[in-house]
């Protein structure tokens, strides 16, 4: 049997060193995030995530999971880069070398790119390994090892990939991630485990990148002994803004020393913010927005994960799948046949997947109104109903028999009630709501937490709090801790 022409094995192999990679990374950022918990707790502060999430940082089990999420996004992006770029050497190029320090520098200019902000350890070590092995070897097997097909082959590869991409790209619109998880993953049970599986290790991987006007909870530390009645202020204002004063010395967040009647805003006694005290108390907000700015090293790392996730990702499953038909096929028909046959199957494929989210919105823009779409036999018509209450802020009270939907099995349908009863003026309404909260998908209960915050009613707050401190789902919790916020309720060190 001869040998695939495409280069499965080379991306394979680039997402296992990311894999490996992200796996290190995110379990060094957990041990990290383990510490900052214990300081934080031990200073008697609410934490997030809880006592039931903190053993679990310690292990590798949601390291190896939440790498995934990297894996996936910037590992397959970095692998298919590294692929086109020895298909560019090998094959139009001729293994010329000046192409391949030209190569070489767009390399280096991508390292030079992700450290502009600062240098970027993690960004650096993906992008020094990946590419490089995925060079190496994919083009070693096109040079040495591999078939030929000819332009019919390669045909059959791209023109489905681009008739694909047409495809999506013109039903897609602003809401497309919601409509691929409510109507292509939530419409089945492999789909809802997907979803659950993302939900359940997102925050690890999400922790290790963000800034810090993304985290849920900072630490900071007032050095301001010549004005007790400053740092008094400052005491009082930082944890409105979730930067948590800690006591006595030790390493944190932001650093706030007091320097010739000047703030000095320090990370890693490292100067970033000169201020006047009276303009950093006039507007904090601002300043720490800027201070996180400021310190900021892994927004290039953010942005190439991101257009990772979106191109990379569809590519990869793209590429997986062809090679498969192909490897298939290649046992009955020469590489041409099967490489047609491979590209006909990968873009039916492609096409089938945007059927349900096609007949979900064609079938919805078919009813004359929104309490028609509500009223369907179809739960995606009335999922599509209950979208429209919340984008146009209707009230959901208006529209009859919407409490069915407390209890429907389809879970994006409760979601959205969720949603919409946040919006509703009706207070017999908050009972539907806090009804939500024992659901048990958590999606479900997000909405709810989320539609409690709208809502705005103080006396939310100790089961809300309630939730934070027993919950054993991070993103639970971290919902949880957002309706608080909203609630106006802020920490203090006995919560």
């Amino acid at each position: 049997m001869s040998r695939p022409i495409y280069p499965i094995k080379a991306l394979l192999l680039g997402l296992l060193t990311a894999q490996l990679l992200a796996t290190v990374f995110v379990h060094k950022s957990n041990l990290e995030l383990y510490e900052k918990i214990s300081v934080i707790e031990a200073a008697g502060y609410l934490t997030v995530p809880n006592q039931e999430i903190k053993p679990q940082l310690l292990t590798w089990r949601p390291a190896f999971y939440g790498g995934l999420f990297f894996t996936f996004s910037l590992g397959a992006g970095l692998s298919l880069a590294a692929l086109a770029a020895a298909w560019l050497w090998v094959r139009p190029a001729g293994g010329r070398p000046a192409v391949l320090i030209l190569l070489a520098l767009a390399w280096l200019g991508g390292l030079a790119a992700v450290n502009l902000a600062g240098f970027d350890f993690m960004a650096s070590v993906f992008l020094f390994t990946v590419p490089p092995v995925v060079f190496f070897f994919s083009s070693r097997t096109r040079s040495d090892r591999t078939e030929t097909v000819g332009r019919p082959g390669i045909w059959a590869f791209i023109l489905p990939l681009i008739l694909a991409a047409l495809v999506w790209g013109f039903r897609a619109d602003r809401d497309i991630f919601l409509d691929i998880r409510d109507f292509l993953l939530m419409a089945n049970r492999p789909g809802q485990r997907i979803n659950d599986f993302y939900y359940k290790y997102t925050l690890y991987p999400a922790e290790s990148f963000k800034s810090l006007a993304q985290k849920t909870l900072r630490t900071c530390r007032i050095e301001v002994s010549s004005d007790p009645v400053l740092a008094a202020e400052l005491e009082k204002t930082m944890p409105v803004f979730d930067y948590l004063p800690l006591p006595g010395p030790g390493p944190a967040d932001l650093e706030i020393a007091g320097q010739q009647g000047d703030l000095v805003l320090l990370r890693g006694r490292s100067e970033v913010l000169r201020l006047d005290p009276a303009e950093f108390l006039a507007d904090p907000g601002r300043s720490l927005v800027k201070f996180s700015s400021l310190t900021d090293r892994r927004s290039p790392l953010r942005r190439a994960t991101f257009y990772s996730l979106i191109a990379g990702l569809p590519l990869t499953i793209y590429l997986c799948l062809f090679s498969l038909v192909f490897w298939l096929g290649r046992r009955r028909f020469k590489s041409g046949p099967a490489s047609v046959m491979a590209g006909l199957v990968c873009l039916a494929l492609c096409v089938s997947a945007l059927a349900p989210i096609h007949l979900a919105k064609s079938g919805a823009s078919g009813k004359q109104s929104t309490a028609e779409l509500l009223s369907s036999p179809d739960w995606t018509d009335r999922v599509m109903g209950l979208r429209l209450v919340e984008a146009s802020n209707l009230e959901i009270g208006n529209f009859a028999n919407y409490r069915r939907f407390l209890t429907s099995p389809h879970a994006p349908e409760r979601y959205w009630l969720a949603g919409a009863l946040g919006r509703s003026r009706l207070p017999a309404n908050h009972g539907a709501i806090t009804a939500l909260l024992a659901d048990h998908q958590p999606n479900v209960v997000c909405a709810a937490l989320e539609a409690l915050g709208r809502r705005g009613r103080g006396t939310d707050a100790p089961e809300i709090l309630k939730i934070i401190k027993t919950s054993d789902h991070w993103y639970v919790q971290w919902y949880a801790y957002r309706a608080l916020r909203s609630l106006g309720w802020s920490q203090t060190a006995s919560n």
